[in-house]
């Protein structure tokens, strides 16, 4: 896609990135989808929309209700920003409308998984089934690469679940080993590997600074390890073919 098309693309994701937010603390905590106008989260007041800009309202508001004063969240721009980046990539890297659309249901849904993991330590099954969903619908187009990418994913979820075996259900959540059997649907063999790569390095860097800045303690603290997986699925969803053509021209594998 062009860039200015794509910019756009990318502006859009700043107003879903909230919605996706709220999205994902209704699926940790079994809310209604069914929403109606946005309110503050502290005094319920229906907010206007000046209030509701991406970002920029946020910044105007000083990070607190207009209303009751109440600091909100500074996850609400983060998660526009976020999700401004995730469109955009998209965008940038993906040419035919048919992926365009179906790698935006799956990031999507992986954004949700993102939010409710990083705030609640929850996996909702239900957006790890609709990306399921819709990675089959993209696999239907090359139905060479079906059983490559469901023998993938059972690989990982079997590494997975014998890691929550060994470690008694302390090293990982159920919900991982599910998440794991979708990254390796969505990535296949042998992307799914560098992606499980990623996803460790960046959870043991990100643990390690946390334990350096005393948010975490090194034994006893734990982090969710749900955002990383994500992590390491998008960036091998989308720029995989050029680390894998890296990888290969570089180091050789």
């Amino acid at each position: 896609m062009e860039l200015l098309p794509a910019i756009f693309f990318g502006i859009t994701g700043l107003f879903f990135g909230s919605f996706f937010l709220v999205i994902a603390q209704h699926a940790a905590t079994g809310r209604s989808f069914v929403m109606g106008r946005s309110k503050c989260d502290f005094c319920s007041r229906v907010l206007s929309w000046s209030e509701l800009i991406p970002v920029i309202s946020f910044v105007l508001l000083r990070g607190k209700c207009k209303h009751c004063k109440k600091k909100l969240s500074l996850w609400y721009p983060i998660s526009e920003l976020i999700t401004a980046f995730v469109f955009l990539s998209i965008a940038l890297y993906v040419t035919s409308l048919f992926p365009m659309i179906v790698l935006s249901i799956i990031a999507s849904c992986l954004l949700v998984i993102f939010f409710s993991d990083r705030e609640f330590e929850i996996i909702p099954v239900q957006f790890v089934l609709l990306a399921c969903l819709a990675e089959l619908v993209m696999l239907l187009a090359t139905p060479s690469l079906l059983l490559n990418h469901f023998l993938s994913g059972s690989g990982a979820a079997a590494f997975f679940y014998a890691i929550y075996l060994v470690t008694k259900k302390r090293g990982m959540g159920f919900g991982d080993v599910i998440f794991a059997f979708l990254m390796g649907f969505i990535l296949g063999f042998p992307y799914i590997i560098f992606g499980l790569y990623l996803s460790f390095l960046s959870g043991a860097c990100i643990s390690l600074l946390l334990v350096a800045l005393k948010k975490k303690k090194l034994h006893g603290g734990t982090v969710p390890f749900g955002p990383f997986l994500v992590f390491g699925t998008f960036i091998m969803m989308v720029w995989g073919e050029h680390i894998a053509y890296f990888i290969s021209k570089y180091v050789g594998f």
